[in-house]
């Protein structure tokens, strides 16, 4: 597994309304894209989305400074997209810093997926069942309060079971 910097991988991001984005003109000029070209693809890539997961990318205009001396600014049209929408958008791509982001991305989904199985792993450890003394303990702790009324043990242990939330001990 290579180890990439995921810092050195993405785009200047910033916060909007409680989101972490980033700005297509920012994405252009960090994969080196002409920013028209780069509208381009995000807007292709609109047309064959689902509705559902078209609010990945905001539409919106911004001011830049013209080349020309003396001139206002020019405005163009720029989209505002999620960390869903930005990733969507560059696996897309080819290119030598797609293929960075690309495998800079599966090499945290692999990390990811390797803590989420020492987790369970762990889980499953602590789910074994109990030790010899721990079941002795609480039979001898039912017994005690069902004072040998049939009944009463299975009241107990149903409650035992709910409580816990296991099928058995």
């Amino acid at each position: 597994m290579t180890t990439q910097n995921p810092c050195a991988l993405a785009p200047v991001v910033s916060i909007v309304k409680n989101q972490v984005t980033a700005l297509s003109t920012d994405v252009a000029k960090f994969f080196h894209k002409e920013h028209f070209n780069v509208v381009r693809d995000i807007e292709k890539l609109l047309k064959s989305l689902p509705i559902s997961r078209a609010f990945n990318f905001e539409e919106s205009t911004i001011s830049i400074p013209s080349n020309l001396n003396n001139t206002s600014n020019r405005v163009i049209k720029a989209y505002r997209m999620t960390r869903d929408g930005f990733t969507l958008l560059v696996m897309g791509w080819t290119g030598e810093k797609a293929l960075q982001f690309k495998l800079a991305w599966l090499d945290a989904f692999n990390a990811m997926e390797e803590q989420l199985r020492k987790q369970q792993c762990l889980a499953e450890n602590n789910l074994a069942t109990l030790t010899p003394a721990q079941q002795y303990a609480i039979k001898s702790a039912v017994a005690a309060r069902a004072q040998k009324e049939p009944a009463k043990y299975k009241e107990i242990y149903s409650a035992l079971k709910r409580r816990f939330q296991v099928a058995r001990y």
